[in-house]
């Protein structure tokens, strides 16, 4: 017998035709309790039944609550954001909830009508209140667009399409904004006025997200206080998809790099070598694909044809770069000050990462961090964000000393070829000479390194 998964295309369809047609329904409960209201209360006047026109509204209002509360329910189900509705009072709502409850108590003391009817028409303004700002923030989706890479620290956009799906009810005087959340700092808010049923407006906003991993995105909050700005209601949306955050980019010294190793190694030789492409052979014309800063412009002006400047090939060096993850055990405060010295040597090896890219230097790279983890040698930028990607992930391991890391450096590695990034250098043992090593935990770190471009 073969049993259906919950994964299966045609039972999620399924649960999305029920839960559209609970939508409907919702929304044809709250309609029609208006509509109930408006026709049934001057029926019931002109048949001087005051009590049933009061029956009808307060009938009328109990439904329209019930239509918002299952739609609440229905989006929250069905939609991509999952949402958190809360109410408070605004200042005015609050004075206003004062004299209401004053002229309540008074009217039931005094037993003067004028005063029951205007303590009533206080009330029903209250209860108004409440239903038309939930009816303002009800029916609204989100849709966000995020940029393919999101690094640690820095701004990003957010673009999020807010779209009012009611068919009949507009959506007015909502603000829209993130607050502060995962130690990410409140963003600005933009402020809607109007968004007319079944339109689709886009918010911009700028975003950013202290520390690397995989980090859920800062909640969207919309709030709205239409019509009478007695009562505000705050509806978070939180975004179930997570945002894979790669290490902050910063900046190395090559002069700094150069001058603090003894044995320089072949590849720092590289990086002495201002221009990239080799010494020049001759021109050629054009071809698609070519670098544009290769044009030779005074040959193309003098010929009327662009023609580019060929080199010859330089020697290819390679480097493999060890990020040393080790967890040694430690008293409490320096296993603390170890782990920020690693998110410190993460920064430094992506950084380092991006400055081969630039130079064409193949790069390969190996860690425990806290399992193995290996990219062969490569160059290129999806190589590069590959390895941004596992440097995303990286976390201190106890299991694995730096003696397995440097086992697995290979001959061709051992002479000169490879990169060491350390947190800390423990007592033993001690990195090969050959071996290029950046101590994090140095004094001249600083120097070399700048964490902020």
């Amino acid at each position: 017998m073969r049993y259906r998964s919950r994964s299966d295309p045609s039972m999620a369809r399924i649960r999305s035709s029920v839960l559209n047609r609970l939508s409907e329904a919702a929304r044809f409960l709250g309609v029609h309790s208006w509509i109930l209201a408006v026709v049934g209360i001057p029926v019931a006047l002109l048949l001087h039944s005051g009590t049933a026109a009061v029956l009808i509204l307060l009938l009328a209002l109990t439904w329209q609550v019930v239509s918002l509360l299952a739609l609440g329910v229905v989006r929250r189900r069905s939609a991509e954001t999952r949402s958190r509705y809360g109410i408070r009072f605004t200042q005015w709502g609050r004075v206003y909830s004062v004299i209401t409850i004053i002229f309540c108590v008074v009217a039931n003391q005094w037993g003067v009508n004028l005063l029951s009817l205007t303590a009533a028409f206080l009330l029903g303004g209250l209860l108004c209140s409440l239903v038309l700002t939930f009816a303002a923030l009800a029916g609204i989706t989100l849709r966000w667009r995020l940029p393919s890479h999101v690094f640690a620290g820095d701004a990003f956009p957010v673009t999020v399409n807010m779209k009012n799906d009611k068919r009949l009810l507009g959506a007015y005087g909502i603000r829209a904004g993130s607050g502060a959340y995962n130690s990410s700092p409140p963003q600005e808010r933009h402020c809607i006025w109007s968004l007319p049923p079944g339109e689709e407006r886009s918010l911009t906003m700028r975003q950013s997200l202290p520390r690397r991993g995989s980090q859920a995105l800062p909640p969207l909050e919309l709030r709205s206080g239409f019509p009478f700005g007695l009562l505000e209601i705050v509806v978070s949306m939180g975004r179930k998809k997570e945002v894979l955050v790669l290490p902050h980019v910063g900046r190395i010294r090559e002069d700094v790099l150069i001058r603090e190793q003894t044995d320089e190694a072949p590849w720092l030789r590289s990086l002495r070598t201002k221009d990239l492409h080799g010494e020049f052979r001759s021109l050629r014309e054009y071809r698609p694909g070519d670098d544009p800063r290769l044009i030779h412009w005074k040959t193309s002006a003098r010929l009327g044809a662009l023609f580019v400047r060929e080199f010859e090939r330089q020697r290819v060096e390679s480097v493999l770069l060890l990020l040393d993850a080790s967890l040694p055990p430690q008293s409490p405060p320096a296993r603390r000050e170890r782990i920020e010295r690693f998110e410190r040597a993460v920064s430094f090896t992506g950084t380092l990462a991006s400055m081969l890219e630039s130079k064409e230097i193949l790069y390969a790279f190996v860690s425990f961090c806290p399992e193995m983890v290996s990219l062969p040698y490569r160059c290129g930028r999806r190589h590069l964000f590959d390895l941004l990607e596992a440097l995303a992930l990286a976390e201190p391991t106890e299991t694995h000393s730096l003696s397995d890391l440097m086992a697995t450096l290979t001959p061709r590695e051992d002479g000169g070829g490879a990169c060491l990034i350390t947190p800390g250098l423990p007592r033993a043992p001690r990195p090969r000479p050959s071996v290029v090593t950046i101590d994090v935990s140095n004094p001249d770190f600083d120097e070399l390194f700048t964490a902020k471009v």
